[in-house]
């Protein structure tokens, strides 16, 4: 089967899972919103916010090393598994104490219990088996497909079930700690090749080289995503914050995971052709156009009605997110296509371009949603992260035509 096969497979099965995920999501938050009020999703959103950034602070690039490696899983097993158990524990220390300093921050007591119990969550997750990336290296799209919705329907039900009973935004994180440990048992069970303690240290340094370049890229990624509601969650209060989130959701955020969907399935392709130039462009651009007139079309029918859709999917009391859904439908395309074009930066480890597009991004939004939002609230802070986006596109652009009608040079490849 050829790359473009390959690419295709992989971006339909990965984009069915994002259908599917769509759907439990949405089922998610149909029934948790009317459990759980605005203050507690805004809770939510702070402790998985802060989960995320220690997480992407502390990336080691493990699985695209692996991806983009001719060697096979076996030489990194070992040392991989030890570096996630490691990294697992220090996120855990490291949630801990963000907990005392977010209680400070957003005068919440109950945060710093939320936190705490979340911080059980990258302790059981570094336990997960590294053979699952082979998946992904080896083309396997439809068992990483079922793997990752398994996953999925757990935490969702799990989630669903523990709220009925709580009825308490613990009940969100409780979710997470059970699909977590889920996870853990199923990459287990699915791999005859398992890990073992046994800590090489020159494939870790094959591991550690890699990662300079994607731990910035990582650590600007989840700013890029979620500076935003840690301003909006300052500026307007929790209960703001838990408006911003499902209006996100249901919007940006909606059009972002269909464009990480066609990352997952391109970005190995890439990788296997990104010596041929005319190969890969043309790859490129046929993969923009289309994504762009699906997540287009997918976005009409909120754009037209978005009272409609709020009333439908969240509720009467949710009400105030109504003016926030055009102008992140069409932030979300926007952020679609950098986050499409990120895969063949990355395959290319072109990371200088997709850094300073981050970068750009981080520093406007969180100069612009501060501003903006507190001078117009809610709306004002989705302005800023619209014209953030639009204004960090460019650069992203500019490293794709670099990347595709210009040779490589050494320091394009390896700056930042």
């Amino acid at each position: 089967m050829g790359y473009t096969k390959h690419a295709i497979r992989g971006a339909g099965w990965n984009g069915a899972l994002q259908v599917a995920t769509t759907v439990l999501a949405a089922v998610k938050i149909v029934v948790l919103a009317r459990i759980l009020t605005p203050n507690d999703f805004g809770l939510f959103a702070l402790v998985v916010i802060t989960l995320g950034i220690l997480e992407a602070t502390s990336e080691t690039g493990i699985n695209p090393t692996i991806i983009q490696s001719e060697k096979s899983i076996s030489y990194f097993l070992d040392t991989a598994w030890v570096i996630s158990l490691i990294r697992g524990l220090l996120i855990s220390i490291l949630m801990i104490l963000m907990g005392f300093v977010l209680r400070s921050v957003y005068q919440s007591e109950q945060l710093l219990t939320l936190v705490g119990l979340a911080a059980l969550i990258p302790i059981i997750k570094g336990f997960i088996n590294p053979a699952i990336v082979t998946l992904q290296k080896d083309f396997r799209f439809f068992r990483d497909t079922v793997y990752r919705f398994l996953v999925l329907v757990v935490e969702a039900s799990s989630t669903i079930v523990i709220a009925l009973l709580l009825r308490s935004v613990f009940a969100m994180v409780l979710g997470l700690i059970v699909s977590a440990s889920f996870e853990v048992v199923l990459t287990w069970l699915m791999f005859n090749v398992r890990p073992r303690l046994n800590y090489i240290s020159s494939r870790a340094r094959e591991i550690f080289t890699n990662m300079k370049g994607l731990n910035i890229l990582s650590i600007l990624g989840y700013a890029s995503e979620n500076v935003d509601s840690l301003i909006v969650g300052k500026v307007v209060g929790t209960s703001g914050l838990g408006i911003y989130q499902n209006s996100y959701g249901f919007t940006h955020k909606l059009n972002l995971q269909l464009a990480k969907s066609v990352q997952h399935g391109t970005f190995p392709v890439y990788a296997r052709m990104s010596n041929d130039q005319p190969r890969l462009r043309r790859a490129y651009l046929r993969t923009v156009s289309t994504s762009i007139g699906i997540f287009t079309v997918i976005a009409i029918p909120f754009f037209l009605f978005p009272e409609l859709t709020v009333s439908i999917l969240l509720g009467d009391k949710w009400l105030e997110a109504v003016p926030l859904i055009r102008p992140l439908l069409i932030a979300g395309i926007i952020q679609s296509v950098a986050a499409i074009s990120s895969s063949l930066l990355v395959s290319r480890r072109a990371y200088f371009w997709m850094n300073a597009n981050l970068l750009m991004t981080v520093v406007s939004m969180a100069m612009l949603v501060f501003i903006l939002g507190t001078r117009y609230g809610l709306i004002g802070a989705v302005i800023g992260v619209l014209l953030s986006r639009a204004m960090a596109l460019p650069i992203s652009l500019f490293g794709v035509y670099q990347t595709l009608y210009k040779a490589p040079t050494p320091v394009a490849r390896q700056r930042w």
